[in-house]
């Protein structure tokens, strides 16, 4: 299994009664009659191209997750009618079909981990809907087998298609990288990180109720040529852009300066052979750091930015957990980026020439972070912002939203600016009565007269034995056990004071 694997499997045995937030659902609306059992056979003839597809995900008497490919299976096949309800009742029953297939759970170990569903909406319109884990596909992988499901629909054989990759050959590949050098790299790039950054700090955040919420922004045509104007004038990417603009957002609700959050890599290794036409899960999810400097030019912190992410893409294959023990911070970030660099469904074919039409592609995929920012490039870029209900309530993912859309739009005048321009001018928040008492009692172990919320622990001489003293000092304030892994993992009082308390 790969890295990311690894971490789904996790998720989708976290907590088996609850949402599996890591379910893909595309839902396809078609015009023209459909002809079920082809399209069926078509499913079925998917799985047999493509064997990645057909993965169940288990675990060795070791202990060892692998995945286990099955020579047949065949794909589950759901239908529902809808045809001849009046607009609003058939409006809230597809609702309803889409809400149920997108809760109800994969078994890892039960293959196929995908599903087909059919809705008939009338006599020459149905939706198809494909749902799958995420433990079998990523955007490009989802973007492939679109591709080949209306082709094997279309011609009834895989001609015409090209060659399909060979997934192992790349599992090949990342078991033959040198961890130990990735490591180093990551090592360095992160040296000097105090804290991580944490828009929920002290959640659960593993454990899912409710399905993410969504708000979909749009820049104008003219903003985001702006900005692409600007990427090409300073030789940086609008990924960049688009990661300093969300470093901001994090600022603003963090107050911190030295901001970190995860972004999803696609892990296709160019020098691969086939490695584009090859159907699996690639790629893997990094931390981003981004110091904010209060004095430097706009433009030159995008310029250094794009330098440290070149500087690292030959170890984007390092697992996160390796990364974070590696550190020495624990979980680094709770908010991700995802920057869309996939065949998109616009290239998709429209049908076979018997007259069904592809009309309209709809996607649902999820993470499971409290905070998540999507961004889709285009003539108009597209940015949505996913927040978890449970975790944050609908007017601060607006105002996430409102506050990116913002600064997207004022980065491109402001490049010759100082980044002081975007930061906040605030006092620091209010140390609370948790956090005054962890304040007192790492005075107290490090023999100090005082010590601020927000001072480094390690910096102030705290090591191995002062940090079981302090551990214990805790422990013995909260009359429950206390692990000094927390100590470790949250260095200063209020980090402390908010977690544990």
């Amino acid at each position: 299994m790969t890295p990311l694997q690894e971490g789904l499997l996790f998720h989708a045995r976290y907590d088996s009664r609850d949402l599996d937030v890591y379910n893909v659902q595309i839902s396809l609306e078609v015009e023209g009659r459909l002809h079920a059992e082809r399209f069926r056979s078509a499913c079925d003839a998917l799985l047999e191209r493509h064997p990645m597809l057909r993965a169940a995900f288990v675990q060795k008497r070791s202990g060892e997750p692998v995945q286990v490919i099955p020579e047949r299976t065949a794909m589950p096949w759901h239908v529902h009618d809808l045809a001849g309800l009046d607009p609003r009742e058939q409006a809230d029953k597809l609702a309803a079909v889409l809400a149920a297939d997108r809760h109800r759970r994969f078994d890892p170990a039960d293959p196929p981990l995908m599903r087909c569903t059919v809705v008939g909406l009338d006599e020459d319109r149905q939706r198809i809907v494909l749902t799958m884990h995420h433990l079998l596909v990523d955007g490009w992988t989802t973007s492939l087998l679109l591709r080949d499901l209306l082709a094997l629909y279309d011609h009834g054989t895989a001609s015409g298609l090209p060659a399909p990759g060979h997934y192992p050959d790349y599992l090949r590949w990342l078991a033959e990288q040198d961890r130990e050098k990735a490591r180093t790299a990551w090592l360095e790039a992160l040296a000097g990180l105090k804290e991580p950054t944490l828009v929920c700090p002290g959640t659960d955040t593993a454990r899912i109720r409710v399905l993410p919420e969504r708000i979909v922004v749009a820049l104008s045509e003219a903003d985001t040529s702006a900005l692409l104007d600007i990427s090409r004038r300073h030789g940086v990417t609008l990924n960049t852009l688009v990661r300093v603009a969300w470093a901001l957002c994090l600022h603003r609700r963090t107050g911190q300066l030295d901001i970190t959050f995860g972004a999803t890599v696609s892990g296709r290794e160019a020098e691969l052979p086939g490695v584009e036409e090859m159907v699996g899960v690639f790629i893997n999810t990094v931390p981003v750091r981004v110091r904010l400097d209060p004095s430097e030019p706009v433009a030159e912190l995008l310029e250094r930015l794009q330098g440290e992410h070149a500087e690292l893409l030959e170890y984007h294959y390092l697992p996160l957990s390796d990364i974070q023990r590696t550190v020495g911070l624990g979980t680094l970030f709770d908010s991700c980026v995802v920057f869309e660099n996939f065949p998109t469904a616009e290239t998709l074919p429209s049908g076979p020439d018997n007259g069904l039409r592809l009309t309209d592609v709809v996607g649902h995929d999820a993470y499971h972070y409290p905070l998540k920012l999507m961004a889709a490039p285009g003539r108009q870029l597209e940015l949505e912002i996913s927040y978890r209900p449970d975790l944050f309530d609908a007017p601060l993912g607006q105002q996430v939203a409102d506050r990116l859309r913002e600064l997207l739009i004022e980065l491109p005048g402001a490049l010759a600016l100082p980044t002081g321009r975007f930061l906040e001018h605030t006092p620091a928040p209010p140390v609370e009565q948790g956090q005054q008492m962890m304040c007192e009692l790492i005075a107290e172990v490090l023999g100090r007269d005082f010590v601020s919320a927000d001072e480094d622990v390690f910096e102030l001489g705290c090591d191995s034995l002062t940090a079981l003293r302090l551990a214990g000092r805790i422990e013995t304030e909260l009359g429950r056990p206390v692990d000094v892994e927390s100590v470790f993992r949250w260095r200063t009082a209020r980090a402390l004071g908010t977690a544990l308390t």
